[in-house]
């Protein structure tokens, strides 16, 4: 794991995915601690769907896309270009309703100036952009969490505070090097499957 602006690099071990989150949470919450309870959540001991959803080194946008079937959009909440670029956003339903809160830093020196305006322009949900790019990539250090929300995250979901749900850490490698830490929290299931039938990864 590594800070994607910093100088230096940590392992997974040195620092926990707790640590990673708040790392990220701090940028849009005061104290990062706002965003909620967070701990470490074992895989095996993760309920489906969350499980299916969190527990893989593929793109959340195209889990989310397979999980509803249905396209996702993108809504920027908030963000910050220094001392990198930082973002929170929502992704959401082609009926609007959301279904993964999440927090990305990153910086660009492994994209070139195009996908870098496109991400910039926040239209397109990220991961969706680094697919049609076809950016030599892979996500790692993937470590799921357990959440209770915060009073603003849960209003975000159109959720009660402590709704329990799941989350994880990743980062994705560009051309060999860190270039993007990620927080990334689905929305509780008993909220984001109220109106629709929803559909399994695997099929």
């Amino acid at each position: 794991y590594a800070k994607v602006y910093g100088m230096k690099v940590h392992s997974a071990r040195e620092i926990g995915p707790v640590e990673r989150a708040l790392d990220l949470a701090g940028l849009f919450f005061s104290p990062a601690s706002d965003i909620g309870l967070l701990s470490v959540a074992r895989s095996e001991a993760v309920p489906d769907p969350y499980r299916r959803l969190l527990d893989h080194s593929n793109h959340m946008t195209s889990s989310m896309e397979s999980f509803y079937d249905c396209r996702m959009g993108l809504r920027i909440v908030n963000r910050h270009t220094e001392p990198a670029y930082a973002r929170e956003i929502m992704l959401h339903r082609t009926d609007g309703s959301p279904v993964q809160y999440g927090i990305v830093r990153m910086r660009f020196d492994s994209v070139d100036n195009d996908l870098k305006q496109q991400i910039l322009k926040g239209m397109t949900p990220l991961g969706t952009l680094l697919i049609q790019a076809d950016v030599l990539r892979h996500i790692d250090d993937v470590q799921i969490l357990e959440c209770f929300p915060g009073k603003r995250l849960a209003g975000l979901f159109c959720a009660h505070e402590n709704l329990r749900t799941f989350g994880r850490v990743a980062q994705i490698i560009l051309h060999g090097k860190p270039a993007i830490e990620l927080l990334e929290i689905v929305v509780p299931q008993s909220i984001s499957t109220s109106t629709v039938v929803v559909k399994d990864l695997q099929s």
